[in-house]
């Protein structure tokens, strides 16, 4: 294989959309594009047992939130009958008005499968239609989950909050170890659940990691942040590590309550 079908199989699938109005059938349409050559390069990037998980982010136009919020709500099951939905959730601090929802799937065969199968279906095509012009971007992440935390946990309370952490590592010298022991401290310190630790293999930030966090209350959260700036157990030294976080509220359908 020569360097343009090389970049081809990468470049393919990607697409700027600029007008959501016009977008559902272009973005589904795209949606069942097979990529090129994924099985081959998922089975470099992890062990082929191994679920991969789709971190999804949609921008909501500020002032069609609410309209936004509520066709979720009656039509999301379209989307939902198709394959597991691990959690979905409405930001609430360090971003406005996005939808983040994570998805299973058994390899990136199963999604290509998915996908296809999702654009020829009319109840979700009907879906896209009343959501995506209320999107004002959306992204998505290819994640697989740490070999210190291979799966996303069950959650069976009910209350509670969620926040993600986006660790990007600086550079290829550093690995993720110093994510490991922030999250161990934190469990044995602090009343805090870790749910998920994924790491990306496609998407905006490669080299970067995603914590997935439970609280019973929001100040256990802030507390935590507060005091690593004192507890250098909990310093995010600059020069390995960027971090930044969102707070989290989950939507009603959502299988982590």
């Amino acid at each position: 294989m020569n360097l343009t079908s090389i970049l081809s199989s990468f470049l393919t699938p990607v697409r700027v959309i600029t007008n959501f109005k016009d977008s559902p059938k272009i973005l589904l349409r795209i949606a069942a594009t097979p990529i090129h050559g994924s099985s081959r390069r998922y089975s470099n990037a992890s062990s082929s047992d191994q679920k991969i998980y789709e971190l999804r982010q949609y921008t909501i136009i500020s002032k069609d939130a609410r309209k936004a919020i509520q066709a979720a709500n009656e039509n999301i099951h379209n989307r939902m009958k198709h394959s597991k939905c691990t959690g979905f959730w409405l930001s609430e601090l360090g971003g406005l008005n996005e939808f983040i929802h994570i998805w299973e799937y058994e390899s990136l065969a199963q999604r290509a499968t998915v996908r296809k199968n999702l654009s020829e279906d009319p109840g979700f095509i009907g879906m896209t239609e009343k959501l995506f012009p209320y999107f004002q971007s959306m992204t998505n992440a290819v994640t697989v989950p740490m070999s210190w935390f291979p799966t996303i946990k069950e959650v069976t309370t009910s209350t509670g909050i969620y926040s993600m952490e986006s660790w990007v590592v600086a550079d290829s010298t550093h690995s993720y170890e110093g994510v490991e022991k922030y999250y161990k401290h934190v469990e044995a310190n602090y009343d805090a659940q870790l749910v998920g630790a994924l790491r990306t293999i496609f998407g905006p930030v490669v080299n970067s990691a995603i914590l997935l966090w439970k609280y019973n209350n929001l100040d256990t959260a802030a507390k935590i942040q507060c005091d690593s700036f004192k507890d250098s157990r909990l310093k995010v030294t600059t020069g390995e590590y960027k971090v930044s976080s969102k707070v989290l509220s989950s939507m009603p359908f959502s299988p982590l309550k």
